[in-house]
């Protein structure tokens, strides 16, 4: 995973970023992220996406086919996507650009003209160059799929485990690194690792923890722990998990009608029907029927059921 070589470069050369890789909760999924996320919501949801979004983790590591993208709350338990939240962006050079659901890559603010020319020379010095950005960014949804982002770049890296190429701060080195071009990027990708959690925030799906059966022994070390060594944290509805694990579709015998699946989340009374509840907002408990905990092989799968 790219999360495992962000933990060798912080170890390396980054040890201010450290407390947020030790600290990060990894989400992972497979694709890129333009193959599944929806274009749009409607308008009501996109009220109350803006108001009530939360991470389910006050740090997470959002991994998709795209790159990494740590978020990190600035204070605990903090709503709405408004919120200027902490980011740290990881990619590799190797990460072909049609990964990407954008017009241009970063290389500290180059056009994408010239990406895969100075990619391939990059790669040639050192097949295992990335790129570090961090800084800070908050989003604004709009209608027709538009979702605004606001926020800038703090401090930029081009490094290997071997040696750092290129470092900059903004407000230092302002006449080396094109800030404004790298902004845009870096929150494009922001942004979309922010989409990515706002599905974890559907009642529809389940936050589902995959861990391994054995812990490995603790040892004194001063390591990060790497992805073997924690648990990873996927999204999906009820039959997916349900084949994950292993475990047969409830009959619904006993109960009629069976109960509705939902994950825990927050409910805003908007509607003038609810009388005694308009404007006020519920935590509505989760629902899960029959088993929420399996072993499958050396892994083991749980249903969070309290985020």
């Amino acid at each position: 995973m790219i999360f495992d070589r962000f933990c060798g470069l912080v170890e390396r050369h980054l040890p201010e970023l450290r407390p947020y890789a030790s600290a990060a909760k990894i989400f992972s999924f497979d694709a890129a992220p333009h193959e599944f996320l929806p274009a749009d919501y409607p308008e009501e949801e996109r009220q109350f996406i803006s108001e009530s979004f939360f991470l389910p983790f006050r740090t997470v590591a959002v991994e998709d086919a795209a790159g990494l993208i740590i978020l990190h709350d600035p204070e605990p338990d903090i709503r709405g996507l408004g919120i200027p939240r902490m980011f740290i962006e990881v990619t590799t050079l190797k990460q072909p650009s049609s990964t990407y659901d954008r017009k241009a890559n970063s290389l500290v603010g180059l056009d994408q003209i010239d990406t895969d020319t100075i990619r391939n020379e990059m790669i040639a010095l050192d097949p295992n160059m990335a790129e570090v950005h961090w800084g800070y960014v908050s989003l604004a949804l709009a209608p027709k799929g538009v979702t605004q982002a606001s926020g800038h770049v703090e401090e930029a890296w081009m490094l290997s485990e071997r040696r750092v190429f290129n470092h900059g701060q903004r407000g230092r080195d302002d006449h080396l690194v094109d800030w404004e071009m790298l902004r845009r990027s870096a929150l494009a990708n922001a942004k979309v690792a922010i989409m990515e959690i706002v599905m974890a925030n559907q009642p529809s799906r389940f936050v589902v923890e995959v861990s391994p059966v054995k812990k490995k022994a603790q040892k004194k070390t001063v390591k990060i722990p790497r992805s073997d060594d924690r648990p990873i944290y996927i999204l999906a509805e009820p039959k997916e998990i349900r084949r994950r694990m292993r475990l047969p579709e409830p009959d619904g015998s006993g109960r009629s009608p069976r109960p509705h699946e939902r994950r825990a989340h927050v409910r805003i009374y908007r509607d003038p029907r609810y009388v005694n509840l308009q404007g006020q907002t519920r935590v509505i408990p989760a629902t899960w029927v029959g088993p929420s905990e399996s072993i499958v092989g050396k892994r083991r799968y749980k249903v969070m059921l309290d985020i």
